[in-house]
């Protein structure tokens, strides 16, 4: 399952957390996010779930943009495990 993003915004009111990231994790790898807390690592996995929509940018999953996706079809395709309960 390759993840494409190009281009990903996001924030959090007047606070941007994330702007124009660009990145490829390609299909049968691991991937490490790293950074300190408060960087938008949970924010990111979020965006890649499609619970919340990005500001502007893309999100590919499987060659799909996520937020096109029913929350039944993103289920089929995308795991996700909360840090919180």
């Amino acid at each position: 399952m390759a993840i494409i993003v190009k281009d990903l915004s996001f924030g959090y009111g007047e606070k941007t957390i994330l702007h124009h990231l660009d990145f490829y994790v390609p299909p049968g790898k691991f991937t490490a996010l790293l950074g300190r807390n408060g960087s938008g690592k949970s924010t990111l996995l979020r965006l890649i779930a499609g619970f919340v929509k990005p500001e502007s940018g893309l999100i590919e999953v499987c060659g799909v943009d996520v937020t096109s996706l029913s929350i039944a079809e993103r289920a089929k395709r995308i795991g996700f495990l909360s840090q919180v309960h």
